[in-house]
């Protein structure tokens, strides 16, 4: 489904209920004083959670148990995102369901902006404490959904693996262009002491991830990003002959050759991966600070593990800075929420950004790194210090405006091209030829 078609999926579900049955939906007075005489009828205000983040659906049915038994006067049901996360939740709306608060995909919440609570019309202090990220969901200068995390991916290394191959001094940091990312590979692999790398090829992966690169501060400054996507739109811009695209697709080829799951190309076991990494079998992986979820649990899983930005130029200077966002974020429906509800949804989303518990699932369980002054609990996630020793120096590949100004089904559309290409049933300028269609669809 393209851009044009999900807006107006979206315009005929919610044209009829958009700021419908809210009253005054911006007043945080009036919810303040709903809420208040909820708590003195001693009435419980049912909302619902809706959560993009897959993999722990039992644990954050707990943590909103938690909750409840902490604020008795508000009952939260925990509506599990699925396979399909974008098809879902449209289905919530046109159920005239909407979730009161939902974990979303920062373009999700930038393209449907205008159905979610203002917290920049509202007095909600603690969004002071936001440390970064707010840029990611604000739009014409209004904040429309809490940054939950900050996260950054690259090549995830194993040490450990790479101390054995390499002796005791080398550093991973001097691999920094692609001549030099093939050459560790290959070394790798001669040593025959593990695989020398996987290519995650699951279609977000390609696409949102590896595919991000594309578009990000490879191409300039975020006003030449910005011409670039415009171009494509416009049929202007021609993949096969632009630089970061063939460099991208150089790197993927390198990636590819080296893959430990060659024989399978298209195989995306990421629980299988994951420990494959973490246990060392293999030395290298191009994913995120995400993956410690499913890492951290591994029995004989190795320390030392850290990540690097994957170099795709053979420019040193351009493959500085580890690309990182603020993929998701804490969004409040004001389109079909009472304002109780607003006001109970805006006491679960501080929760769960500020208080110890709330920190601890997706700072220790998920092991994200958190955007808040205040942070209370201590991350175990080695490769998300990664991350944080990145983001420190300023060292920083920008994303930004790809994550923000890609329509929301970017990667459904677009990582089957992805795909199709690493399993050899498309090459390289005819997946730039697809690329290019999309963009240009949605004119």
């Amino acid at each position: 489904m393209k851009k044009r078609s999900i807006a107006l999926f979206m315009a005929m579900m919610l044209g009829t209920t958009a700021l419908g049955g809210c009253g005054d939906a911006g007043n945080d007075k009036s919810q303040e004083k709903s809420a208040k005489q909820s708590e003195a009828s001693g009435e419980q205000v049912e909302i619902t959670f809706y959560s993009t983040q897959a993999g722990v659906d039992n644990e954050t049915v707990a943590l909103l148990d938690e909750f409840t038994k902490e604020n008795p006067d508000i009952k939260v049901e925990f509506l599990p995102c699925g396979d399909d996360q974008l098809q879902a939740w449209l289905g919530l709306y046109a159920a005239k369901k909407a979730p009161t608060v939902a974990l979303m995909d920062v373009s999700v919440v930038t393209q449907y902006h205008s159905y979610f609570y203002n917290f920049s019309e509202n007095e909600v202090p603690w969004v002071d404490d936001i440390v970064t990220g707010k840029e990611y969901y604000t739009v014409d200068g209004s904040l429309y959904a809490i940054p939950a995390s900050v996260q950054g991916f690259g090549l995830m290394y194993n040490n450990r693996v790479l101390k054995e191959v390499f002796g005791e001094d080398f550093d991973i940091h001097s691999v920094d262009t692609r001549d030099e990312l093939e050459k560790m590979l290959d070394d790798i692999d001669a040593s025959g002491k593990a695989a020398s790398t996987i290519t995650l090829n699951a279609d977000w992966a390609l696409a949102a991830h590896l595919g991000a690169l594309l578009y990000s501060g490879y191409q300039g400054d975020e006003t030449a990003q910005m011409a670039f996507i415009d171009r494509l739109k416009k049929g202007e811009a021609s993949l096969a002959d632009d630089q970061v695209y063939n460099d991208l697709m150089d790197t993927l080829d390198i990636l590819s050759e080296h893959n430990m799951n060659k024989a399978d190309p298209l195989q995306i076991n990421q629980e299988m991966n994951c420990e494959a990494f973490a246990t060392g079998k293999v030395a290298t992986y191009f994913q995120g600070d995400w993956n410690w979820m499913m890492m951290s649990g591994v029995e004989g899983r190795d320390e030392e593990l850290g990540m690097i930005p994957l170099p795709i130029s053979n420019d040193s200077e351009q493959n500085v800075g580890l690309p990182m966002s603020s993929p998701k974020g804490y969004c409040i429906d004001a389109s079909q929420n009472t304002e109780e509800q607003q006001a109970a949804g805006l006491k679960l989303v501080e929760w769960l950004c500020n208080s110890e518990k709330g920190q601890d699932f997706m700072g220790v369980t998920i092991g994200s790194t958190l955007p808040f002054k205040d942070v209370k609990v201590e991350n175990p996630n080695a490769l998300a210090k990664s991350t944080q020793e990145y983001m420190e120096k300023g060292e920083i590949k920008d994303i930004r405006t790809f994550t923000v100004n890609v329509p929301s089904d970017y990667w459904y559309v677009v990582g089957p091209y992805f795909q199709q290409y690493v399993a050899g049933e498309l090459d390289r300028q005819g997946l730039a030829k697809e690329i290019e269609s999309y963009w240009t669809s949605l004119e």
